[in-house]
Formats: C-alpha cells, structure tokens, sequence
C-alpha cells in the first residue's frame, strides 16, 4: 500500500459530532463466526485473486448494480462487510467509523485485506466527483490563500469571505427610492411585496366578483321551477320547493298514503278494486299484479342484457 492511501486508512479519533461533516448512522461492527458451511458457501460466489490489482475478491451477485450482497442465516447483508466482520486478522468496526472503504476501489471487490474504516467525510475526500475535489481543495482559487475551518463547520478562506461580507454590506446600503429604507437593490422587501400586493389585487377583486356572480346566477336557478315556471318558497327546515310541486305530492301522499290502505283492510275490502275480500288483494287483482310484475322484471332483463324489451300486455 502506498503512502497516499495510508492516510485514509489509520484509525483516527473522529467522534460523530464532528463538526467537519455529518457521519452516517452507526451500523453494527461486532465481529461474527461462521460455520465452516456456511464460508463455503460464501467462498463459491466469490472469485480470487481478479480484479484489476490480481488480489481482488470478486463477487457478481449483485442487487440493481450496486454493491454485493450475502444472506447470512436468514437476513441480508453487504458481502464486504460480512467478510470484513468474519475476518479472524481484521478487528470491529468503530461505532465512529461505521463505513468501510477499499483502496482498490473496486466496487465488487469483498477481500478484507482491502477494506478499512471509514465514514463520510473520508468517503467523500476520496471519490472523484465535485464532492470530493472540493473537499480535497486546501487553498482558495480566487486568492491562494489557505482555508480555515469555521465553527459552522464549513472551510473558507478568511481574505474572500472578509470581502464578501463587506460587498454584502455596501448592497444593504443602497437606500430604497420607496421609504429610503436599507436594501440591496434599491427597493427593500416590504417595498417589494406591497407593490406585488398592489398588481394583484385587480385579479383578486375581478375573482370575487366572477364568484359572486356564479352565487347569484345558481340561486337563480335554484328557485325557479322548471315544470310549473314558478318561483319557489324556501322552506324553515332550508331549502326552496315549489308550492304546486308540493301540492302535488301532498294529494297523492294523502290519497294513496299508508292510511288509506289500513282503512281498506280494516273494512275487509281489496286494495286495489275495494270489493270484499278476505286477503290483501282479491285473487283477480293479484293475479293482474304478479302478471304485469313479471312482465316488467322481464323487459327490466332485456333491457340490461341489450336485447329487445318484453312485449307489453
């Protein structure tokens, strides 16, 4: 192993409140113990010394193209760090360092001997993305000048952010034309928003007004009676009803309402042609009504199965 990787992988003391960068949640690092089965069974997906360094453990059983992974007794787990944990020679992984890192940088390498480990911000500084090249970045390529580790825990260079603060400063100067208030464009925030309030307040009437008129226009509708042309009474209970509509039904409640049918059978006489009868219907009458029901449940059936309708009686 060369000297470049040996930084990256020494066990350094690096707590999680570290306020370089958030680590990733502890995983468990303990060690575990195998059966002589089941590392068999581990070392038949694997293939040794491949890869492009020729030491590498390579494993193909992947899952969606990343890393890959062993069910050991049951439940998942990232082949590496099986391995890793199984090792006799590699000690537990810290709660601090949760992760594990290869210096062969193979993605489908499980080999314990190329493991270490790591957490996110040592991940980070050793990927090629920008990520990792801003991390990797020790002066300012605006000034050259080293960067200093701030208590937010964010790196900067102390000659840029000076200045960057003192142009923040010459902005919030600029008067506003309004109120002549601080800001940094020459109108300051209320400025701003009173006069978007401003634009939009025609819209907003213009939209009350177009509701109020669709109120009106359903209210309208609402209490004109369609079948008689007449304006209907709105009722205490709520509601608007037209008064021949509710004539109407109050006759035909009346003359065919559940009272009148108990007067019939009281007097012993048919319901439907007032002769008498021992029965609720007569057996002419109730031979007419199961007829027509019959005939009305068949044309009910042609009519849902698209056919012709039953002809009438």
């Amino acid at each position: 192993m060369d000297g470049s990787l040996l930084h990256y992988c020494q066990v350094l003391p690096h707590t999680v409140s570290d306020s370089r960068g958030s680590m990733a949640p502890p995983r468990d690092g303990s060690k575990i113990y195998p059966t002589d089965a089941e590392w068999a069974h581990f070392e038949n997906l694997i293939q040794k010394n491949a890869g492009r360094t020729g030491q590498c453990w390579i494993m193909e059983f992947t899952h969606g193209g990343r890393y890959p992974y062993f069910m050991f007794r049951g439940k998942p787990m990232l082949a590496a760090r099986f391995a890793y944990r199984a090792s006799e020679s590699e000690p537990e992984i810290p709660p601090e360092r949760p992760m594990l890192g290869r210096w062969c940088n193979e993605k489908k390498c499980v080999n314990p001997d190329h493991q270490f480990p790591n957490d996110d911000w040592r991940n980070n500084e050793r990927t090629i993305n920008p990520i990792g090249a801003n991390i990797r970045k020790e002066v300012c390529p605006k000034c050259l000048g080293a960067y200093v580790l701030y208590k937010d825990g964010r790196r900067r260079c102390p000659e840029c952010y000076a200045q960057s603060r003192r142009e923040q400063e010459l902005r919030r100067r600029v008067p506003c034309q309004s109120c002549g208030g601080p800001s940094t464009s020459g109108e300051c925030r209320a400025c701003r928003n009173a006069r978007a309030s401003a634009v939009a307040k025609p819209h907003r009437e213009a939209k009350r007004a177009i509701r109020a008129a669709r109120q009106v226009l359903r209210q309208a509708v609402r209490k004109l009676c369609e079948k008689h042309n007449l304006l209907k009474a709105q009722k205490p209970s709520g509601g608007w009803v037209c008064r021949e509509c509710n004539r109407d039904t109050r006759k035909r409640v009346r003359s065919f309402g559940p009272d009148r049918y108990k007067a019939l059978r009281a007097a012993g006489k048919c319901v439907t042609c007032h002769h008498p009868s021992e029965t609720y219907r007569c057996e002419r009458c109730h031979a007419r009504h199961m007829e027509a029901t019959h005939a009305r449940r068949a044309r009910e059936k042609a009519a849902r199965m698209g056919g012709e309708s039953a002809p009438p009686l």
